[in-house]
């Protein structure tokens, strides 16, 4: 359960992190003193520089990999864009309709090139946690 996380588990649950937003009080219930800077901001101050650094990307290609990034580390941030719309778009220009393979269990996926849309085929085998 996300609120029985500590220290670093409480840090980098994508789901539930708030960075630096993390209250002192918050800190110190979550062993989280030491794991971040002194300096707290707000989640609106976080988002206000997380879309700043996404505006700045060169093109759709480094925006969708700015946005997988991000949501990999902090979905708060993620869902919180204020205009989703740009979200949507970074995402479907980069990447293009994917086809599966249940007989390889392959997935492919066309990258679009930096500057060009009709990308590069990619190849990504799946596998399911249960073969461990």
């Amino acid at each position: 359960m996300p609120e029985d996380l500590q220290g670093q588990a409480k840090l980098f649950d994508a789901l539930t992190t708030k960075g630096t937003a993390f209250t002192r009080e918050e800190r110190e219930r979550y062993g989280l003193l030491g794991l971040l800077p002194t300096a707290e901001k707000t989640l609106d101050q976080q988002v206000e520089h997380c879309w700043h650094e996404f505006s700045t990307r060169r093109d759709d290609l480094d925006k969708h990999i700015y946005l997988r990034a991000l949501q990999d580390r902090n979905e708060t941030l993620f869902f919180r864009h204020p205009h989703p719309q740009q979200i949507a778009k970074a995402l479907a220009q980069a990447v293009r309709p994917s086809t599966w393979c249940e007989a390889s269990r392959t997935l492919t996926v066309t990258v679009a090139a930096t500057g060009k849309r009709d990308g590069q085929p990619r190849l990504f085998a799946l596998g399911s946690r249960d073969e461990d």
